[in-house]
C-alpha cells in the first residue's frame, strides 16, 4: 500500500522522511537563545520571507500554509507567551529582491525567529549565491540576534532548485537548514507518494503539501529544542555520560580472593591504583550496577605468565567475555580497556569476574583498574 495516507500511518517511515530533510543543524546558539526566552515571558515574533510558497499560494486558507503551521507550532511550544506572526512571502520574487526589502518587510518587526526560502525562485548560479549570502548576512546582523533557519523548497515536477549553491552559503554560516527535495521529493521518486497528492501544478504545495513542509521544519525545531545548545549528536551518543568507577566509588557485593588496593595514587599517570587485585584460580568479585553499558579496565602485563579472567553478566553464559592479562608487547604494562557490554536495559545488572586460569610462576596479580559504565 502506497500513498500519503499510508506514509503518515507508518510512523517509522514518516519519521525517516522528516529526518532526511535535515541538511544541517548548524550553530545552535541563536536557536537555544530563542527557546530560552520562554522563561522570560517576553513576546516573540516569528517571521518568514520568501516567494509564493511562503506566501501560501495554493493553500486553501492563510492558516493552512506551511508558514502559519510553523508559527502555530511556536504558539503551542510557548503557550504562556504572546507570539506574533509576520509572513513576508511574495510570489515570483528572488533573494536579490529579498535582501533589498528585508529591512522594511521583516526586520522592522524585530523578529526573534526568521525562516527564509528562495530555492525555487533563485537560479542556480554565482550571482544568486551572492544575493542569498547578502540576505543571510543582513539577517545575522539584525538587532536582537534573531534565530534564523533556511528552507530548500523544490520544483516537484523535475526536482530542480538552487539548493546546491544556497547550501554552500548556509553551511559556511552555520545556518540550520532543511530540504524538501531530500525528504518529500525523494518519496515521490521512489513511489511512496504521488505528486498529485501534494501539488496540482508541480510546484506549489496544496494543504497536504504545506503540512509536509511544516512537518519537516518542525522536526528540526524539535531536535534543536531538545538539544543542550552544543550540537545535535551525529552518532547515537551513548558515551557522553560515561563514568569511571574505582574502589573509591564502588564496592563488590561479593568478593573472594580479590583485595582492594589501598596504595595512594600520586597523579593521573600513576594509573595502576585504586583497583582490585587477585592471583589465585577461583578468585571472584561480583558488582551490582545500574547501567546500559559496561567496560572493564584491567592490566595486561609484559611479565609472563599472567592470569585469565572470565566475565559474566546476570548469570547468563551467553554473556561470557574473556580478559587475558598476558601482553604480547615488551615495552611495559598496558591499562587495557575493553567494552564488554553495550545497549543493555537501563536497570540493575550483576557483573561477575572470576580468575579461571592462574600459574605458580605468575609474576603479578590480575589487576582490575576500574569499571567504565554508562
Amino acid at each position: 500500500m502506497t500513498g500519503l495516507k499510508a506514509l503518515r500511518e507508518n510512523e517509522e517511515a514518516y519519521k525517516e522522511m522528516l529526518n532526511d530533510g535535515i541538511i544541517a543543524y548548524g550553530n545552535l546558539d541563536r536557536m537555544k537563545m530563542l527557546f530560552q526566552k520562554q522563561e522570560t515571558g517576553k513576546p516573540l515574533v516569528i517571521a518568514f520571507i520568501g516567494g509564493s510558497i511562503t506566501q501560501g499560494f495554493a493553500a486553501s486558507l492563510p492558516t493552512t500554509c506551511y508558514a502559519y503551521r510553523v508559527y502555530d507550532w511556536f504558539c503551542n511550544r510557548f503557550p504562556d507567551t504572546q507570539v506574533s506572526y509576520v509572513n513576508a512571502g511574495i510570489g515570483a520574487t528572488d533573494s536579490y529582491f529579498g535582501v533589498a526589502r528585508v529591512a522594511d518587510d521583516v526586520l522592522a518587526y524585530r523578529p526573534d525567529f526568521i525562516l527564509f526560502e528562495y530555492s525555487v525562485n533563485d537560479p542556480d548560479n554565482e550571482f544568486y549565491k551572492e544575493t542569498y549570502e547578502g540576505l543571510i548576512r543582513r539577517l545575522l546582523k539584525a538587532p536582537g540576534f534573531p534565530a534564523v533557519m533556511a528552507l530548500n523548497n523544490v520544483v516537484y515536477a523535475d526536482g530542480s532548485g538552487s539548493q546546491r549553491v544556497h547550501n554552500e552559503i548556509t553551511k559556511a554560516y552555520g545556518i540550520p537548514t532543511v530540504s524538501i527535495r531530500e525528504s518529500v521529493y525523494r518519496r515521490i521518486l521512489d513511489g511512496q507518494i504521488s505528486m498529485s497528492e501534494i501539488t496540482s501544478d508541480g510546484l506549489h504545495p496544496n494543504d497536504a503539501g504545506h503540512k509536509l513542509v511544516a512537518d519537516v521544519i518542525c522536526n528540526l525545531l524539535r531536535f534543536i529544542d531538545r538539544s543542550d545548545g552544543i550540537a545535535v549528536p551525529v552518532t547515537e551518543n551513548r558515551f557522553e555520560g560515561c563514568v569511571r568507577l574505582t574502589n573509591n566509588d564502588i564496592e563488590p557485593m561479593q568478593c573472594y580472593g580479590f583485595s582492594r588496593d589501598e596504595t595512594r595514587q600520586e597523579n593521573c599517570t600513576d594509573i595502576f591504583k585504586n583497583g582490585w587485585y587477585g592471583s589465585l584460580e577461583g578468585s571472584f568479585m561480583t558488582f551490582r550496577i545500574k547501567c546500559t553499558g559496561i567496560g572493564i579496565q584491567y592490566r595486561k602485563t609484559k611479565d609472563l605468565p599472567a592470569q585469565v579472567v572470565r566475565v559474566t553478566l546476570d548469570h547468563d553464559p551467553a554473556t561470557v567475555r574473556i580478559l587475558d592479562a598476558n601482553f604480547d608487547e615488551t615495552w611495559g604494562d598496558l591499562a587495557c580497556l575493553e567494552c564488554c557490554y553495550e545497549d543493555l536495559p537501563n536497570e540493575e545488572h550483576e557483573l561477575s569476574l572470576e580468575i579461571i586460569e592462574a600459574h605458580e610462576d605468575d609474576v603479578k596479580p590480575f589487576y582490575v583498574l576500574s569499571l567504565i559504565v554508562v
